[in-house]
């Protein structure tokens, strides 16, 4: 998409057999994004045309060992076949992230967000209740998405 804007929107738009203008390329800067009820909350875009600055941005926040095992163990997850349907290598990702500098960045606040993260949906208040009904049933709690 960011290297070929124009290819890949037409693509899309064919699929969806739509006619697709490229003028639609030049509005880019002028979409306003609103959250729920209409609430305007990324108004401000950092980027005001297609850059490729995201491509690489990546490395600045995946580089202390919490992150980078997150990041394997995900890329795993998706597998070899659905990163391909994507247009990506597994091992070309992983190689991408073994060579990432190294340091603490963001390490310790991780050490309390992931587990918080991982406790917060079996523990969210408004769900608690039905959450120990099924304990107590004998069933297996999910967290909720």
């Amino acid at each position: 998409m960011i290297l070929n804007p124009e290819q890949s929107l037409k693509g899309v738009f064919d699929y969806l057999e739509l006619s697709f203008d490229p003028v639609i390329l030049d509005g880019y800067s002028k979409i306003k994004l609103h959250g729920r009820g209409g609430i305007s909350n990324y108004n401000n875009l950092e980027y005001q045309t297609m850059s490729l600055d995201p491509i690489a941005k990546w490395r600045n926040v995946i580089t202390n060992p919490l992150r980078k095992m997150y990041c394997r163990r995900y890329l795993r997850w998706i597998g070899q076949e659905r990163l391909a349907i994507m247009g990506y290598d597994l091992d070309d990702l992983l190689n991408q992230l073994n060579v990432v500098p190294f340091d603490f960045q963001y390490f310790f606040s991780d050490l309390y967000w992931i587990p918080y993260g991982k406790i917060y949906p079996i523990f969210e208040p408004r769900i608690i209740k039905h959450n120990i009904q099924a304990l107590l049933n004998g069933k297996r709690v999910y967290p909720h998405t």
